[in-house]
């Protein structure tokens, strides 16, 4: 099989994906979720606390106390992002995606 071939079908198969209602569904998820300010200013927040962490734990000899406090304030944080609905729906409707590309990605090796 021709390479341009194997991208024809792949272009056919990311538009079939695309007018896919899961797929959709996840998009208008994901621009409800990037417009929402308090999702933005925690995700920002759980994403410094994971570099915090990240930087501690590379040093030499890493402060556990701060590394257990940054962990509980990222577990923290992380609990109350996913409690907001719109979060909670975004992952559902990842979660439908992710399902669907696995799928996907299984034919495709085992074809």
């Amino acid at each position: 099989m021709e390479n341009s071939n194997i991208e024809t079908l792949a272009r056919q198969l990311g538009v079939a994906i695309q007018a896919d209602e899961s797929y959709k569904s996840f998009m208008a998820l994901k621009d409800t979720v990037e417009s929402d300010e308090s999702i933005s200013s925690m995700m920002e927040q759980i994403e410094q606390l994971r570099n915090q962490y990240q930087a501690e734990a590379s040093k030499q000899t890493p402060d556990q106390l701060y590394m257990t406090k940054l962990d509980t304030d990222f577990q923290n944080l992380y609990g109350t992002l996913m409690a907001k609905p719109a979060m909670a729906q975004y992952e559902q409707g990842r979660q439908a995606l992710d399902a669907i590309m696995n799928n996907v990605m299984q034919i495709l090796y085992l074809s």
